[in-house]
């Protein structure tokens, strides 16, 4: 020990509290384990495992690739982490500014902006809930719950006036109810007179299936017609 400090060469290091228990220590490796909690740290470039840091300021110089950031809270309680992104201008001047907040509760992700007009989210394609299908006969599921489907399917229409069920399957079974069936037919018969009547009443709505009832003006002929449809539900 001199006027610089305490240096230990080639040695370990072994500190105790008053109970006798260790809270710092570290082997001839050099590696350094401290039991307990740091506080008001300022750790730089550093690798923490196991360890409660409270009030500190962590930073990582340079780049990091292919890391993970992982929290595991014990004893019950739930981990939560925030986020508070500090960002210039769109040159790269001027000071740093926190824009917002991101962290993560029971509720689900959260985005806090710190003044209004602040969060700008710019993206290909924004996935909500993990469900969607973008074909000719898909669905979406929308961010407050409701799910959106869709398809085109052929419905026979008989000659004379008679009428016909067809029976649609959607492309996922809505989990709760269905609001809202519509149709429409995609052409006019083939004689050129339009179609007298497409309906989906609510008995014939289901929520992994609905009922097509098409009726036929007399003296129409036997043909079949691609109708389109789309529904809504939750």
């Amino acid at each position: 020990m001199d006027k610089n400090g305490l240096a230990i060469k080639n040695g370990a290091l072994t500190i105790k509290n008053k109970a006798g228990a260790t809270v710092l220590s570290s082997d001839t490796n050099g590696n350094l384990t401290v039991t307990g909690t740091i506080t008001g740290s300022k750790i730089v470039g550093s690798d923490i495992t196991g360890g409660t840091i409270n009030g500190s300021t962590i930073i990582s110089e340079g780049l990091v690739n292919k890391r993970e950031l992982f929290i595991e809270a014990s004893g019950g309680y739930s981990p939560q982490i925030t986020f508070r992104p500090l960002i210039k201008n769109q040159d790269g001047t001027g000071t740093l500014k926190n824009k917002a907040y991101l962290y993560a509760s029971a509720s689900g992700l959260h985005i806090q902006a710190v003044e209004d007009g602040d969060i700008i989210i710019e993206a290909n394609r924004l996935l909500f809930f993990g469900g969607y299908s973008i074909n000719t006969n898909g669905y979406s599921k929308l961010p407050n719950g409701l799910i959106l489907q869709w398809g085109i399917t052929n419905v026979q229409f008989q000659n004379g006036n008679i009428s016909t069920i067809s029976t649609v399957q959607y492309p996922i079974v809505f989990p709760s109810n269905v609001v809202y069936v519509g149709t429409e037919a995609t052409q006019i018969s083939p004689s050129g007179i339009p179609l007298a009547k497409i309906t989906t009443g609510n008995s014939d709505c289901r929520t992994n299936l609905f009922n097509i009832q098409a009726f036929s003006i007399a003296g129409e002929l036997q043909h079949t017609l691609a109708v389109k449809w789309v529904a809504l539900g939750y």
